[in-house]
């Protein structure tokens, strides 16, 4: 039942984003929560915009009339994440992903006469993430910070009470 989740899932993401996407399996649990193994969804060129072995979703409530979302924990292990601005591109390589969830053209926040969704996290845990920045619109900086091209590897993170607006 996971890996036949996972295929069915992987399916119509590669359907609808038009590259192959991969997902080992997924697992549900008795209190909603959701672990999703070896993952890979490919950007329009086919490299994987991200690619990771486990990411775990806890839930803790949902309140879509005060427009919020409580996580009791976000795990996320072996992760790799490219974001690339490809050379004469003017959008980065995620924007299929965002369009397909329906964020591509809204009014931002601070325009938007609505309430503004907020995501809590009670326990966030990144572990063994690789996180690449690239724009290949602007020249390389050899010299100090190149804010255009940004190579972390390894990160650790742990961090407790986090609140994303959107």
């Amino acid at each position: 039942m996971q890996t036949w989740l996972g295929h069915q899932a992987a399916g119509w993401l590669t359907e609808q984003l038009g590259q192959q996407v991969t997902i080992g399996s997924i697992r549900v649990g008795y209190r909603f929560d959701i672990q999703l193994n070896d993952v890979v969804v490919p950007d329009k060129t086919g490299d994987a915009f991200i690619a990771f072995k486990k990411l775990t979703v806890v839930p803790s409530r949902f309140q879509p009339a005060r427009h919020r979302i409580r996580l009791a924990s976000v795990m996320l292990d072996s992760a790799r994440v490219n974001i690339v601005k490809y050379a004469g591109d003017t959008s980065f390589n995620y924007s299929a992903l965002v369009n397909l969830f329906g964020t591509a053209g809204t009014t931002p926040v601070a325009e938007s006469k609505t309430t503004p969704w907020r995501l809590h996290c009670g326990h966030l845990d990144l572990s063994r993430v690789h996180f690449t920045y690239l724009n290949q619109n602007k020249p390389r900086d050899l010299q100090g910070m190149d804010y255009h091209f940004i190579d972390v590897n390894e990160i650790a993170l742990q961090a407790e009470a986090v609140t994303m607006i959107a």
